[in-house]
């Protein structure tokens, strides 16, 4: 329960009004994290907590282009941040879960397991088999403890369970340079 009341979906527009969503999670009482794409070339963007009807403006903290991650502070919020696991403790076969908002469709919940660590010509991703649609981008990838393990990045499409996500590590790591 505190994986979804902590999930957010992100609406953001650019000059052009076009419109694109995305989700992100709690890593501070005010800061959720979520990709850098979700965020690209916006000028405005706002956020709704889920089982929050309110939406709350949002005001872009850090970013981190090379690992597709971002910080935005969510203006009034006050939230329960989701935990954040050890580094270097997933494992093939481990049991993940995936919250997000695919489609729009706000706190979705799937599970999966770890299927792959991917690593090579600078990246560095865990592959899972919980599905990850469209609208999932930014959201949390949990573990049986109920700790983040990664960002929900995207999936192979045409593909059958390639789904992506940034380890915790580069997460904790633009924290850090941002005073988090």
């Amino acid at each position: 329960k505190l994986a979804q009341s902590s999930t957010v979906w992100l609406v953001m527009t650019d000059r052009s009004n076009r419109i694109t969503s995305g989700s992100g999670f709690f890593v501070t009482e005010d800061i959720v994290a979520t990709n850098y794409h979700v965020v690209d070339n916006a000028t405005s963007g706002t956020a709704k907590i889920f089982g929050d009807k309110r939406l709350y403006d949002i005001e872009l903290v850090g970013v981190d282009k090379l690992n597709d991650l971002a910080l935005v502070r969510l203006k009034g919020a006050s939230t329960p941040p989701l935990r954040l696991a050890n580094d270097g403790s997933v494992e093939v076969g481990d049991a993940v879960y995936a919250i997000g908002n695919p489609k729009g469709l706000e706190g979705s919940f799937s599970d999966g397991i770890v299927s792959g660590l991917r690593r090579g010509r600078g990246e560095s991703l865990i592959q899972i088999t919980a599905p990850i649609s469209p609208g999932s981008s930014g959201g949390a990838v949990l573990n049986d403890s109920g700790e983040v393990i990664g960002v929900a990045v995207g999936a192979i499409e045409g593909g059958q369970s390639l789904n992506f996500a940034i380890p915790v590590a580069f997460l904790k790591s633009l924290m850090t340079s941002n005073g988090l």
